[in-house]
């Protein structure tokens, strides 16, 4: 079993810079296993520059990485594209194409599967996939633009078959939004569940933001102030924003 209590003692020993010079102490027994293990599942590569290569490589080795960790690594391998070394430059271009690729194969994989048209299992994660995947790209892009109305169109397959499942009608209006659609992004919130919970209410403020309407969107974080304590960190940071934005 691994021991962490290494990193409470005194910092006077040998502080590795990276996953590889780690691994190499702890087979000299310079260091615990621990450091390595730590440096190896550290995202610090990815946030903080001049960026660790080693770091960001042994990223990039896993299957399955969350969205957040996927779109950090794109950060910084596009940063890298632009490195006065070539060798840098093809690793940060190579690193770009194989997130995507995982993606496009995940895809690929569920769309050969039969009847995968009318299953809302299929449906919903193909439409996670193609928001995940438009998130790469930058807010004019046309890659962008063009995952978002695939995951539109898986979206509001689901639906098609009766889905009832609330984070997808969630996430079809915020791909509306993002596509710029606000009118029909409106219409859906109003359809199905506008200012019925705390999600619904948070998209009626984007709706609000993104039509340049600040008034409607402190009017729904005044409406969400009581019930901060129901709320994600994330909400409650939107609506911490914006009523001290106000003065209220």
């Amino acid at each position: 079993m691994l021991n962490f209590d290494y990193f409470r003692q005194p910092a006077d020993h040998y502080v590795p810079r990276t996953s590889t010079a780690a691994f190499r102490a702890a087979e000299l027994e310079m260091l615990p296993i621990e450091r390595y293990v730590f440096e190896a599942t550290s995202v610090k590569s990815l946030t903080e520059e001049p960026f660790d290569v080693d770091g960001i490589e042994q990223q990039l080795s896993r299957e399955n990485l969350d969205i957040e960790t996927n779109l950090m690594l794109v950060r910084a391998l596009t940063t890298l594209l632009k490195s006065g070394s070539q060798e840098i430059a093809l690793f940060a271009a190579e690193g770009i194409n194989l997130i995507e690729g995982r993606y496009n194969r995940r895809i690929e994989d569920l769309k050969s599967e039969p009847g995968h048209e009318t299953n809302p299992d299929s449906a919903r994660e193909l439409a996670r996939l193609y928001v995940e995947l438009s998130q790469l790209y930058g807010r004019q892009s046309a890659l962008r633009k063009f995952y978002l109305k695939e995951a539109y169109q898986w979206s509001s397959a689901i639906q098609g078959v009766g889905d009832s499942d609330v984070k997808s009608r969630q996430r079809t209006i915020r791909v509306l939004i993002q596509l710029g659609l606000l009118d029909q992004a409106a219409a859906e919130l109003d359809r199905h569940g506008k200012g019925s919970s705390a999600e619904f209410l948070m998209l009626e403020a984007e709706i609000a933001y993104e039509r340049k309407n600040m008034a409607g969107v402190l009017a729904v974080c005044r409406a969400l102030a009581p019930t901060t304590d129901d709320l994600t960190e994330a909400q409650r940071l939107v609506v911490s924003y914006w009523l001290e934005t106000d003065g209220t």
